[in-house]
């Protein structure tokens, strides 16, 4: 990907813009356009396929498998609810990335060297990603806490919904990211090195990294938020869903601020390796790009898993499933 980049930046930074401009979707690659179809088709189908009968009774069922708890006929619509909300979300915000990553490929030229099929997916992921978390915050945010509720004994706090581990990662990720982006700031303004793409003044690395920088405060303010709403639940069954609900809103603010880390760090490696050395050491750095994205996936999956496991034990070490009251709300 960066080696597609790097040599055709550098002559477009050098060249007529009029020129540019009107050369810019003559020979753009089939691929380019055969792949943003195909990213949006999948987001499309999964938005109808999220809102037919058979869609939610899969999605409470795996709800339930994921919680380990029994959803109750009362229940289905509050645990759906937020699970519809954040698929919205992920799909506008996939649909988004996807169409301002395909307009950006297109306009620098970035598939003239080879596919640029990474980079379109890697930008509806980080819409994805982002767009799922906002959501997620607000439904989480949203929610009442009128009335008779059962509460927890304790103040709870992110340590109950998120583990040490998981918030330091996030937080090196994003501070990696940001110190990239210093580093590439500051060799442009020496002179030494060409470190934008074009225009001049653009960087998809710094965009990134200030969503991840927004993602990661939504995660440390809007999680604290969330963990320490008072529930609107009448049952320990109640009380449980609230949790599964609120560790999957920051569980999600979590995901998408490492994952626009990690994007982050790959964009501004690649701006630096690419003004360094244009053609050797882009290509090298294009290589390792394909595994890099499998790994971000794992860790995000491997993240997931070990917050369900985590809330279970901090907040519900013993729960009694039986008792729960037809009127609760979440």
């Amino acid at each position: 990907m960066f080696a597609a980049i790097a040599p055709t930046a550098v002559g477009i930074a050098g060249s007529n813009p009029s020129s540019v401009l009107q050369s810019m979707g003559d020979d753009v690659r089939p691929s380019t356009w055969i792949t943003a179809a195909i990213v949006g088709l999948v987001l499309l189908v999964l938005a109808i396929v999220a809102m037919l009968p058979s869609g939610q009774r899969f999605l409470l069922a795996r709800a339930s498998r994921s919680a380990a708890l029994p959803v109750p006929p009362h229940l289905e619509r509050e645990v759906l609810r937020p699970q519809l909300h954040r698929i919205g979300g992920l799909v506008i915000g996939g649909l988004v990335g996807l169409f301002t990553t395909t307009v950006f490929v297109w306009y620098i030229g970035a598939d003239r060297g080879s596919p640029a099929v990474a980079l379109l997916i890697a930008g509806s992921a980080v819409g994805a990603s982002f767009g799922a978390s906002v959501v997620g915050l607000g439904g989480a945010l949203s929610r009442g806490s009128e009335g008779i509720r059962v509460a927890h004994a304790h103040r709870r706090g992110l340590r109950d919904y998120a583990p040490f581990r998981e918030r330091i990662v996030v937080r090196l990720t994003v501070l990696v990211a940001t110190a990239i982006v210093v580093v590439t700031t500051i060799l442009s303004t020496s002179g030494d090195f060409l470190l934008a793409l074009f225009p001049a003044a653009f960087s998809p690395a710094a965009i990134v990294t200030a969503l991840a920088l927004i993602a990661l405060g939504a995660f440390e303010i809007g999680g604290r938020f969330i963990a320490q709403r008072p529930s609107a639940t009448t049952s320990e069954l109640g009380l449980a869903w609230t949790d599964t609900l609120r560790s999957g809103a920051i569980r999600g603010l979590a995901a998408s601020a490492f994952l626009l880390g990690m994007f982050a760090v790959l964009f501004g490696f690649g701006e630096i390796v690419a003004a360094v050395a244009a053609q050797s050491g882009a290509l090298n750095a294009g290589l390792g790009y394909y595994p890099e994205i499998v790994v971000v996936i794992l860790l995000i999956a491997a993240f997931g898993g070990s917050a369900r496991s985590h809330y279970s034990r901090t907040l519900h070490s013993s729960l009694d499933l039986a008792d729960h009251s037809p009127g609760d709300r979440l």
